[in-house]
């Protein structure tokens, strides 16, 4: 199954009906896209983090331990539990000062997550190959 074929599966049988390793790739490819276009804040202002427990999970899976704890100390920013619901979410950003120490944060943390990316790429390639995937993007 490669990543258009996922998608094709997820609209089917939803998030809940993919498979472990399915769900893997999709959390960890949410996680790297939404860094890179915005930093880790657009991934908690978008969608990504309404499955925040179960990206770290996937990134526990593919023992990218430095990306995990970048997201978990960021995460702590949100309080005890990240909020699934994502106007909660932003209303805890939006209540951000601009100068305040999440601001210094989330620009700190980029900088620790960017030099990850590569490697992480590579072990999420190696985990679909060995999950029977096919890592193919088509683009």
């Amino acid at each position: 199954m490669n990543w258009d074929e996922l998608w094709d599966k997820y609209r089917e049988v939803d998030y809940e009906g993919l498979k472990q390793p399915e769900q893997v790739w999709l959390n960890t490819r949410a996680f790297i896209d939404s860094v890179n276009n915005g930093g880790l804040i657009s991934f908690f202002y978008n969608s990504g983090a309404d499955l925040y427990d179960d990206t770290v999970f996937a990134l526990g899976e593919l023992k990218a331990f430095e990306a995990l704890e970048a997201l978990e100390s960021f995460g702590k920013l949100f309080g005890d539990d990240v909020p699934f619901d994502i106007d909660e979410r932003n209303r805890i950003i939006s209540a951000w000062e601009d100068n305040g120490p999440e601001v210094k944060a989330c620009e700190n943390v980029d900088k620790v997550l960017y030099p990850l990316f590569p490697k992480l790429e590579e072990t999420l390639e190696a985990y679909l190959i060995e999950h029977g995937l096919d890592p193919d993007y088509g683009f």
